[in-house]
């Protein structure tokens, strides 16, 4: 009964993903590197992972001494990250919070990541536009955000990163 449970809630909430974002696609690790690279996490910044899946971005963003906030809509993986921060004991650097992106407001945050679908990214666009300060700097996995300030592109593989900046 029990795993009947967790695999009719695992489903929902890849149908929920897929309608309100998308479905969880873990970044590759020679990738997420790269990512926190270019983004010059340090000491002192707020980033936040929309999206944050297994938390892998989190954790890489808080070696680099950021605190880090990710936002995820499925339960299992928030859980999976609760579980790897209590392991790895940084619940002072990395939080997981269970919910929506759309209705998080990031104002507070100074680097971004987001590995959404195009057609997402419209609306991501405008979030960004309303609600990061100047100078935030917003790493996209895969897939352009328009109406925002390109500062980079690179190829790490298979993935493309784009590199923006708030304006």
């Amino acid at each position: 009964m029990l795993i009947s449970l967790f695999f009719a809630t695992l489903i929902f909430f890849l149908l929920l993903a897929m309608t309100y974002g998308v479905p969880f696609v873990p970044t590759r690790k020679d990738t997420a590197k790269k990512i926190i690279e270019l983004l010059k996490i340090k000491p002192g910044d707020t980033f936040y992972d929309l999206g944050s899946g297994d938390g892998r971005m989190l954790f890489l963003a808080a070696e680099k001494g950021a605190r880090a906030i990710g936002i995820e809509m499925n339960p299992h993986l928030v859980l999976w990250t609760y579980i790897k921060i209590i392991l790895k004991r940084k619940w002072n650097q990395v939080s997981v919070k269970f919910g929506n992106y759309w209705w998080v407001n990031l104002s507070q945050a100074n680097k971004v990541i987001i590995y959404g679908m195009p057609r997402i990214m419209s609306k991501a666009s405008k979030k960004f536009i309303r609600e990061l300060k100047k100078g935030t700097l917003v790493a996209s996995n895969s897939f352009q955000i328009p109406d925002m300030d390109l500062v980079k592109k690179i190829v790490v593989g298979k993935d493309t990163v784009y590199l923006y900046k708030a304006n």
